[in-house]
């Protein structure tokens, strides 16, 4: 333990366009039409939740007051007739009051200022409801007017706090609603972001490896079969490239098709350059991020080559332990800082960790005299989290 010393890589340098860069014609769509969707289905479900409540709320009303129908000082069949009018009228009150309920919760009032506007327009309304009941009750003559006018004039409160209730209920519950729909736009936000980001990371691997690849045929230049047998290599390592979709892959597809990268850097380097890969059977089925072996390879043979040891010696294992992944990734040589390097591999391979899987991967590098061990623990089973910050130079 003496000998070990553990890094993480730290401090990752990001870059973005300035605010005022002006975007592309091409992209300049004024109308995102899955928004739209998404917003005309969101009005359809609160209308929905909206006829779903009202009908709840006033089915509660004249259940309960039929049930104390025969508690009430009018005769059981007059009040019935006043349950069941008071229960259609309450409905088409609160539904006719929706539009400027709906116009009332848009102004930027204050909320206390607002609660008190409700509470005095739910007295007129309540008024409102009692005249309006009382005159159909005189017209049908359903009710005795005395005994009906001394019936609203005892409920007469009770009905105002009904109106208020259902007023500060249909605002509670569209702030609610607002939240959750705040809360989604902002996941679908960060989601968009998110696979933006990662196609913007995995663009960047190619070019990386290709630079590297292309200089190593440049090395071959007078030697006409060994150009083509790189050639042929490197085709068939872009083709794999090419061919890959979405941000995962199994491990064994990567190994398979290191074999042509190694076969390009074996050439180049000939007897300076020694490697080894043992992947069980289970880790080769695990999915894992796309060039996550090949970004640590990259790094190993470059930095490999800054020390001394001939030959420089890659070791790949990985491995399933219970319900962690991990790999290695170990090549001879000494901890060196390249302050010419750019540290862009391992950058974006911590930023894809991240972005895939939160705080449950880890990239770490240990130091011991004479290697250089990169070390990657992902979990099994959750493939869509992502890991924490890394960078630094990594010689080896």
């Amino acid at each position: 333990e003496d000998g070990i010393r553990d890094w993480s890589v730290t401090g990752v340098q990001t870059c973005a366009l300035p605010i005022s860069s002006p975007l592309p014609q091409a992209t300049s769509l004024p109308v995102n039409l899955d928004s739209l969707k998404r917003v005309t289905e969101d009005d359809a479900i609160s209308r929905h939740l909206f006829l779903q409540l009202q009908i709840l709320g006033w089915g509660g009303f004249l259940v309960f007051g039929l049930l104390f129908a025969r508690s009430s000082i009018l005769p059981w069949h007059e009040t019935v007739s006043i349950v069941i009018l008071r229960t259609v009228l309450g409905l088409g009150v609160t539904t006719s009051l929706r539009p400027a309920y709906r116009r009332l919760r848009d102004r930027p009032i204050h909320p206390g200022l607002r609660a008190g506007i409700l509470f005095a327009a739910s007295g007129v309304i309540a008024l409102s409801d009692s005249l309006a009941l009382l005159g159909i009750m005189r017209t049908f003559h359903l009710v005795e007017p005395a005994r009906m006018e001394q019936f609203l004039y005892n409920s007469s409160s009770l009905r105002w706090l009904i109106y208020f209730v259902w007023g500060m209920l249909y605002f509670g519950i569209h702030y609610w609603l607002q939240t959750r729909h705040t809360q989604l736009r902002l996941a679908r936000l960060e989601a968009a972001a998110r696979a933006s980001e990662l196609q913007i990371l995995r663009a960047q691997i190619n070019p990386h490896f290709l630079f590297n690849a292309l200089n190593s045929i440049l090395a071959e230049a007078k030697n006409a079969g060994a150009v083509t047998a790189l050639t042929q290599a490197l085709s068939d390592y872009l083709r794999f490239s090419l061919q890959q979709k979405g941000h995962l892959h199994a491990l064994g597809v990567e190994l398979d098709a290191l074999e042509n990268y190694l076969l390009v850097e074996k050439a180049r380097f000939e007897e300076s350059l020694d490697y080894s890969i043992k992947a069980s059977a289970e880790a080769r089925s695990v999915p894992v991020p796309i060039a996550l072996v090949q970004t640590l390879l990259d790094n190993a043979i470059k930095y490999g080559q800054c020390s001394d040891i001939r030959p420089v010696r890659i070791a790949i294992t990985a491995a399933v332990e219970g319900k962690m992944f991990r790999l290695q990734v170990a090549n001879s040589g000494e901890w060196v800082t390249n302050s010419s390097s750019t540290g862009t591999g391992i950058a974006n391979l911590y930023r894809r960790l991240q972005l895939l899987y939160s705080d449950q991967a880890e990239l770490t590098y240990h130091i011991v005299p004479g290697q250089v061990i990169a070390n990657v623990h992902l979990p099994v089973t959750a493939h869509e989290k992502g890991g924490n910050h890394v960078s630094g130079h990594h010689c080896g």
